[in-house]
């Protein structure tokens, strides 16, 4: 019987620490993300985006620390799917509530021959609160597309391109997080909650 005691001793201590060990890790995993209308990205560093606004300033997404970045790639001339997805975001926002100021979209041509910085602020004032605009030499918009995965080209009428349409979403620590394809943004409370999330997860 003792030593039946000392067993239940022996391996009752261990046993009850790794419990708590696991009881920590489900504690940590439930506060983080779960998201209701995004998809979950690996956590990784964003890459870099080193561009020039719509006004003419220098952006640097590393500059950036402490919001919560929404990236996305399109052009001011996209007849449907970029006017579409901006004009869902604007719903989002009015989700955000008092943190809003604490978000930032930016949006980043495909097409900087023809979407000048006048061109694309012109365009997404029609998108309050407007996004920030994102041009930059063919050669930089083609290298950032690539880093951020954009898959785009243009298509057989020339004046329009044919790319994916995702919404990819930066942490405050520069970490990616989430992403929303355009089927994702049909409930802007959902968005909002997850993108909140991601606001105060830090």
């Amino acid at each position: 019987m003792r030593k039946l005691s000392r067993l239940l001793m022996r391996y009752s201590i261990p046993l009850m620490m790794a419990l708590g060990l696991g009881a920590v890790w489900l504690s940590s995993a439930r506060q983080h993300l779960s998201p209701q209308a995004g998809t979950a990205m690996a956590d990784r560093r964003a890459p870099a985006l080193q561009l020039s606004d719509d006004i003419g300033r220098h952006f640097s997404l590393a500059d950036q620390r402490g919001r919560v970045v929404l990236v996305y790639f399109g052009y001011a001339s996209c007849p449907d799917i970029c006017p579409t997805t901006l004009a869902a975001m604007q719903t989002v926002w009015q989700h955000l509530g008092a943190d809003r100021d604490r978000f930032r979209l930016v949006f980043v041509t495909l097409d900087p021959e023809h979407d000048t910085a006048p061109v694309l602020h012109d365009y997404l004032a029609n998108f309050p609160p407007a996004p920030l605009g994102l041009t930059g030499s063919v050669a930089d918009i083609t290298a950032a597309a690539k880093d951020w995965g954009i898959e785009w080209h243009r298509a057989a009428d020339p004046r329009f391109i044919d790319h994916n349409s995702v919404i990819q979403v930066v942490g405050p620590d520069g970490g990616m997080k989430l992403r929303f394809g355009y089927s994702q943004l049909g409930d802007p409370a959902a968005v909002a909650h997850d993108l909140l999330q991601v606001l105060h997860a830090g």
